[in-house]
């Protein structure tokens, strides 16, 4: 993360300027430090959430679609590791202001999680949080990167209305890393008979 911080500071004086909103924020999939197959769904499932987190405090988050739009235009794979030079030129491709890069892992039955905010324009890190938590405790490790992020009055139960359970949302977004049609459609209908109102499954 060091290292995308430095190549931002090289690259913004020659890449070419970019109108941005200067809210627009762009949540790049955390890093799965220890390459865990068991969490493997987490590394989309951080920018999914954490995005949605931060829309919900009234923040100008890019959402999945966009993202994977710039992923396309860039040709690079959904489930890359992307490198600091790609994450820049996403950034920019989307318009944002903002990047927050990641990690996580798990510490015996601990999930880790280690975000840093970044300026595209300057390169300087905005915020630097590690949080920590059950992985039942997902969506609340979340909301606090958030708040730490984009403070903000919005209620804890506001944010909270908008997600499912957790193991809804870990179905959903296996879903949308399958690699088939079949695989795809098989972990969304496990979302839906647990959670059938859940209208982002259907979409």
């Amino acid at each position: 993360m060091r290292r995308l911080a430095v190549a931002l500071l090289l690259i913004a004086g020659t890449a070419p300027a970019v109108r941005a909103q200067p809210a627009r924020i762009l949540v790049v999939p955390f890093d799965n430090v220890k390459r865990e197959g068991r969490i493997f769904w987490l590394g989309e499932a951080s920018a999914v959430l954490l995005t949605d987190d931060l829309n919900a405090v009234g923040a100008d988050a890019i959402t999945r679609p966009e993202r994977q739009q710039a992923f396309e235009r860039l040709q690079v794979p959904p489930v890359a590791a992307l490198t600091d030079a790609t994450v820049i030129r996403i950034g920019q491709l989307v318009g944002a202001a903002q990047v927050v890069v990641g990690s996580l892992q798990m510490e015996e039955s601990v999930l880790v999680l280690h975000a840093r905010s970044i300026a595209l324009d300057t390169g300087r890190v905005l915020v630097d949080v590690t949080e920590r938590g059950p992985l039942p405790d997902l969506f609340a490790i979340f909301e606090r990167i958030t708040r730490r992020i984009v403070p903000s009055a919005t209620s804890s139960e506001q944010i909270e209305r908008q997600h499912p359970p957790v193991a809804v949302f870990e179905d959903y977004i296996k879903g949308l890393l399958a690699e088939t049609p079949g695989t795809a459609i098989r972990y969304l209908n496990g979302a839906l008979k647990i959670q059938p109102a859940f209208d982002r499954i259907w979409l």
